[in-house]
């Protein structure tokens, strides 16, 4: 029943996305509204998705991080775990699992880091981020 619901939910919003007018500027609209944040402005480290064609899209947001001296971390699943790699420049992403942009295979062979997160809200990016290739966490 579970698994039912979730793939019935995942339909609406892949409809609800592919129906988006102007998904440029909507992307461009929420990225400025995050970069005014004072917990954006305020946080010296940024875990973010790299987004797809359909999503918000974030290399801006991942570039303009970098320019403002804020490391940033990017999600990928290996082996079916989440892992966060933090990457330097965008030549350290490549496409991977449905074309995703994720961390290099460079970058995937170097230890990573530990990072903490914290969430006031589940939101579909914290969905995406700690679930990774549709799993529960």
């Amino acid at each position: 029943m579970q698994t039912e619901r979730k793939d019935t939910l995942r339909r609406e919003a892949y409809t609800r996305r592919s129906r988006v007018r102007n998904a440029e500027l909507l992307s461009e609209s929420i990225r400025e509204r995050l970069m005014v944040l004072p917990e954006y402005r305020a946080a010296q480290r940024l875990l973010i998705y790299v987004g797809t064609a359909e999503e918000v899209q974030t290399l801006p947001v991942i570039r303009s991080a970098w320019e403002s001296g804020k490391e940033v971390a990017v999600p990928c699943c290996m082996g079916g775990a989440l892992q966060l790699f933090w990457i330097r420049s965008i030549d350290e992403l490549c496409p991977r699992t449905l074309g995703i942009m994720e961390p290099s295979a460079d970058i995937r062979a170097q230890p990573s880091r530990a990072a903490i997160v914290s969430c006031r809200a589940k939101t579909a990016c914290v969905e995406r981020c700690l679930g990774g290739a549709g799993r529960q966490r």
